[in-house]
C-alpha cells in the first residue's frame, strides 16, 4: 500500500490518499481513526472496501479540514483512473461546500485540476 500526503495550501486543507488500501486493513482503519471518522462510517467503509463492493471511498472531516481518500487495488488502469477521478470529485465537492464555492465555477474547476495534478505525481506509478 502507498500513502500520499498533500497539503492544499490555498484552502488550508489536508489530504491523505491510500492506494491499494484494501491490502492493509490495519493501515486503512488507522487512517480513518486519524481523520476522526465516526466508527459507524468507518466500519461501513472498511466492510465495503474489503469485500470489494466499492473501488474507493472519500471521507472528509471538515472540522479539521482533512480528507481521506482510499483507492482499492483495481484490475485495470481504466478502473483505477475512474475510481481516482470519482473520489477527487467528492473531495472537490467537500471543499467547495465548506467554503461556499459554486461547483460550476472556474475556481472549482481549477481546484479539481490542481488536486489531480498533485495526486498524479504518485498515482502514475500505479499505472505502470
Amino acid at each position: 500500500m502507498i500513502w500520499q500526503y498533500v497539503f492544499i495550501k490555498d484552502y488550508d486543507w489536508r489530504l491523505i490518499v491510500l492506494y491499494n488500501a484494501n491490502l492493509d486493513l490495519a493501515a486503512t482503519a488507522d487512517a480513518l481513526w486519524h481523520t476522526r471518522c465516526p466508527s459507524h462510517i468507518a466500519v461501513k467503509a472498511i466492510r465495503e472496501m474489503f469485500t470489494r463492493r466499492i473501488g474507493g471511498f472519500c471521507y472528509t472531516n471538515d472540522g479539521i479540514k482533512t480528507t481521506l481518500i482510499c483507492i482499492a487495488e483495481t484490475d485495470s488502469n481504466e478502473d483505477f483512473i475512474n475510481t481516482v477521478a470519482h473520489e477527487i470529485k467528492h473531495l472537490q465537492s467537500h471543499i467547495c461546500s465548506y467554503y461556499g464555492i459554486d461547483e460550476t465555477s472556474e475556481e472549482a474547476a481549477y481546484l479539481i485540476g490542481n488536486i489531480t495534478e498533485e495526486l498524479y505525481r504518485v498515482f502514475k506509478y500505479e499505472l505502470e
